[in-house]
């Protein structure tokens, strides 16, 4: 069990179980509307319950209700200070997220870049490809790429030079 320091305009109770109870004391001399109306509500949830017997009074419901029912008046501080964690540590997430996402969005576009020029490389080869192709009739250009190759006619003698060193 939890212990926790006594707060002011909370009643602290332990019953023969062993369970604490936290009841708010009343510190204003008007109840408000919500409050009124909350303590309706929870008047006729307890005077409906089949478990207990009938109470006689709105005192004896509020009384016999379980404080998780009751509404907390007064914040925890430790609770606010692990939302502020929370928050940090949220928007640190966020922050390294765009980041991480910023820095895909430049590989992607590097990406983009280089495949584009492949792309311009791979259409010139295509465009040199059907030069080739237009001209594969032409018996003088098939004896000239022939010629290139090192291909000779059967009654032609081939000379080869080497460079001096």
């Amino acid at each position: 069990m939890i212990q926790t320091p006594p707060r002011p305009g909370v009643s602290h109770t332990l019953t023969q179980s062993g369970v604490r109870r936290v009841e708010r004391i009343n510190t204003r001399k008007t109840p408000s509307y919500i409050e009124e109306s909350s303590r309706e509500v929870l008047v006729s949830r307890m005077s409906r319950s089949p478990r207990r017997s009938k109470p006689k009074s709105s005192e004896e419901v509020l009384e016999l209700a379980p404080a998780k029912i009751l509404p907390n008046p007064i914040p925890d501080k430790g609770i606010s200070w692990i939302f502020l964690i929370l928050g940090i540590l949220g928007t640190l997430h966020v922050l390294v997220m765009l980041g991480i996402e910023f820095n895909r969005t430049l590989e992607m576009r590097q990406g983009i870049t280089r495949l584009s020029a492949d792309v311009s490389a791979l259409e010139n080869e295509v465009f040199e490809l059907k030069s080739v192709t237009e001209h594969g009739n032409d018996l003088e250009y098939r004896e000239q790429l022939a010629r290139e190759q090192g291909f000779a006619f059967p009654n032609e003698m081939r000379f080869i030079t080497l460079p001096n060193e």
